[in-house]
This record gives C-alpha cells, sequence and structure tokens, in this order.
C-alpha cells in the first residue's frame, strides 16, 4: 500500500508539536501515513508548494508566516479562508490545491468544551485584528455570533477587517475600539461572552501583559491563543477568570485539517493525549 504523505510547513517550523498529534491520529485509524516537518523560506514558497505536489503530498498545514502568501498558489479557496486571507490547511483534490482555515473551527470547539458557550447568538471580544483575529472572526461570523469587538491599537487595520467581516455577513453587529479606552471597554468585558487575546505578545516570557489586568473581572472567560500559559492567564486566574490557553484550539483544528484529508472522523482523544505528551 502506498504510503500518504503531509506535513506541516512553515518558518520556523521545528517547534511544531503537529506531527505527534496527526501521527498519532493516522495510527489510531490504521492509515498508512507519514506527516513531515517542512520548514519553508518565505522566498522559497513557490518552489516548495510545486514540489509537494510533484511528491504526491495529499495535503499539508500551514502554519506563520505563510498563511497569507499560500493562497496565491491554490486553486480553490473556502469562503472563510478567502474572507480571512488566512489558509493553514491544504488538500490536493484531482489535481488541485484546496485552501481552508480550521483555526476558527479549533477555537469554536475549545470555547465549547471549556466553557460550554455556543458562538451561536455569543457576543466576543478579540484583543488584536491580526492573521488569528481575522481567522477567527470569519468562522465566528459564518457560524451566527451576535457581535464581535475589534480591539486594535491600529485602527485602520481593525476597520479594514471589520468590513471585510461585515461583507460575508452583515447580521453580526462588529465595532472596534482602541486599548487605551479603558472605561468604554471594561464595560463592553463586563457583557461578552468570551474574551479572546489573539495578539502575539506573551510568547516569550518576559513580554508585557496584552490585556491590562484592571479591565478583567471575576468570572470571565479569557482565551489566549498562545500555546502555553502566559503570565496573562496566570494573574487572570489568581483574580477569578475562567482561562484557557490555545492547545485546544490547535487541537480541534488539527482534528478538522485531518477529517479534511481523509474524510474521516477524527480520534479526538488519541491526538489530545499526543498534543499533550509532545
Amino acid at each position: 500500500m502506498t504510503k500518504s504523505k503531509y506535513g506541516i510547513i512553515g518558518w520556523p517550523v521545528k517547534h511544531s508539536r503537529s506531527p505527534h498529534m496527526q501521527m498519532s491520529a493516522f495510527n489510531k485509524l490504521g492509515i498508512n501515513a507519514q506527516y513531515d516537518l517542512i520548514p519553508t523560506n518565505p522566498n522559497d514558497l513557490k518552489s516548495t508548494v510545486g514540489n509537494l505536489v510533484s511528491e504526491g503530498y495529499s495535503g499539508w498545514n500551514v502554519t506563520v508566516p505563510h498563511k497569507t502568501n499560500i493562497i496565491d498558489y491554490l486553486d480553490e479557496i473556502q469562503t472563510a479562508a478567502r474572507v480571512s486571507g488566512s489558509v493553514n490547511a491544504v488538500s490536493v483534490r484531482n489535481g488541485k490545491l484546496w485552501g481552508f482555515s480550521t483555526d476558527g473551527y479549533g477555537l469554536e470547539m475549545s470555547i465549547k468544551e471549556s466553557f460550554d458557550i455556543n458562538i451561536e447568538g455569543g457576543k466576543f471580544l478579540f484583543w488584536g485584528s491580526g492573521g488569528a483575529a481575522a481567522a477567527a472572526g470569519a468562522h465566528f461570523v459564518n457560524a451566527g455570533a451576535a457581535e464581535i469587538i475589534l480591539v486594535n491599537r491600529t485602527i485602520s487595520k481593525a476597520q479594514a477587517l471589520k468590513q471585510r467581516l461585515n461583507e460575508f455577513n452583515a447580521d453580526t453587529k462588529i465595532t472596534v475600539e482602541q486599548p487605551d479606552q479603558h472605561a468604554a471597554l471594561k464595560t463592553l468585558i463586563e457583557r461578552v461572552s468570551v474574551v479572546i487575546q489573539s495578539t502575539s505578545v506573551g510568547l516569550n516570557v518576559d513580554d508585557p501583559i496584552s490585556i491590562p489586568l484592571e479591565l478583567l473581572g471575576e468570572s470571565l472567560c479569557l482565551v489566549d491563543m498562545i500555546y502555553s500559559e502566559t503570565t496573562l492567564l496566570k494573574e487572570a486566574k489568581k483574580m477569578g477568570c475562567n482561562v484557557v490557553d490555545g492547545k485546544g484550539m490547535l487541537l480541534h483544528q488539527g482534528a478538522k485539517s485531518f477529517e479534511i484529508w481523509t474524510g474521516k472522523t477524527a480520534p479526538v482523544d488519541v491526538m489530545r493525549q499526543a498534543l499533550s505528551a509532545g
């Protein structure tokens, strides 16, 4: 039996936990497959995509900094991925490259699992308006979120994202706020379902806390998309907030990628164990 080939492209990519997670799923279901780390310099993205196709890869994940630029080399793009300008999973089907965004689904499932909160009808505040917020925001408006608040220092960037999301689904109320408007933000945070920290601040241990702690209240549901327990989450937890890091999002976006590639239900619990062990 021919071995199916999958992988993840990024720069850098050696830190990725996806191989542990995906291989555990392939092995559990008896699928003869490999999942490779594929370090890809931004200057080599086009040639890497060509090589993956010629080498018979059936699909691959995409991580920073390629989630936007990969779109130039795809044939078909899922609507949510097009709206967000972000692709993190590619599937090769009948010689065509299909692009998907599974990050928003991953976040949705993490929020449901951690807080028992549904996206449909919910109100969500994103701290940051970059690629992570765009990918999740597109999925959330598609899933029927009632309201999304975008907090970003560069208002024009947040406004541009708001416009794209509104064109996708005008039923979701979307507002833009600046991070220094503490009085207004405090009031907004008190009435949202979940606050989502979607910037890269916190990746390094000496980073400042991205969201001012005085804005957070007891029992607030807070997600930090970063895959580890950041200082923000540690301090918010001390204040009585309900907190979760980005590992659940990573798990479920990976499970959705697996299902896109194989057409089979992902063994999520097995993948969870592999992610924890990896």
